[in-house]
């Protein structure tokens, strides 16, 4: 990659989010990426506590990148972030990158530092591709990516940007097309060529690809049943299945939220389409 990438963590310093902050880690070893942590300090008594907790943060993140071989140069950079009226405005700043790392909970809740409407909309809101570490996760790179589209133009820029992401990681990518189930073999076939025929790449150095359908009416078991399988050590979810997720159930994003930490393995939501 001709510039190097920015990985955001959010934190609000529980185990869930020191997690997601080894996991960041990892992947910035892996990535030769730059890290940013980030917290919302909510009065001058929290910002002291936060500025002492956050320069903790990016020295152990320091220590664990160089034990990885790997010295980063700056170290991580940290942003301390303002409570009140700016604070919108000053997360859309912050949240500015190539990734952003979050951890969850088994209750689906995102620890990332910001309370209230802030912290519950970053994954609605996001205009980078939001990663979520379930607690359980093991923090090792992906060697199996499942990306679950409906492999419409909408998720080209996704797939360009997981075969990049793949080359790096040196991982394979599985096409997990979720459709309605009313299309024969033919035309999942030229639509699976169509799709894939998007790679903007060298196709003879592109990671390898295999394809499986599933049906969108049980999105959710099919979901949890290949994470479960280990078909998959990372799952991406464009975002219109990640919508269609919340929308299936009655507690929307919340439900969607709370199977994510629950899979076992991370994973990543894609930006909205521009």
């Amino acid at each position: 990659m001709s510039m190097k990438r920015l990985i955001i963590v959010p934190t609000d310093f529980s185990p869930a989010a020191e997690k997601a902050a080894a996991y960041a880690a990892m992947l910035a070893e892996q990535l030769s990426a730059g890290i940013r942590l980030c917290h919302a300090a909510r009065s001058p008594a929290s910002e002291t506590i936060a500025n002492t907790q956050l320069e903790a943060l990016a020295g152990k993140f320091k220590r664990d990148i160089n034990k990885l071989g790997n010295i980063l140069t700056p170290g991580p950079q940290v942003t301390l972030l303002h409570g009140g009226p700016g604070l919108a405005g000053n997360l859309g700043a912050c949240l500015s990158a190539d990734m952003i790392v979050i951890g969850t909970s088994g209750t689906g809740r995102q620890h990332t530092g910001w309370t209230g409407s802030g912290g519950k909309n970053i994954l609605q809101s996001a205009t980078s591709p939001v990663l979520l570490i379930p607690p359980s996760a093991t923090i090792r790179p992906p060697v199996k990516i499942a990306f679950a589209t409906t492999m419409g133009k909408e998720d080209y820029p996704i797939l360009n940007m997981l075969e990049a992401l793949a080359r790096d990681l040196k991982t394979d990518i599985t096409i997990v097309h979720v459709d309605t189930g009313s299309y024969d073999h033919e035309t999942r076939k030229n639509l699976w060529l169509s799709f894939t025929g998007k790679i903007r790449n060298d196709k003879e150095t592109a990671p390898h690809f295999t394809y499986i359908n599933i049906p969108v009416n049980s999105l959710a078991a099919e979901l949890n049943d290949i994470a479960a399988s280990g078909s998959a050590d990372l799952l991406v979810l464009s975002r219109d299945i990640y919508d269609q997720l919340a929308a299936m159930s009655t507690s929307g994003h919340a439900a969607a939220l709370e199977m994510a930490a629950n899979l076992h393995i991370p994973l990543l939501v894609a930006a909205p389409s521009a």
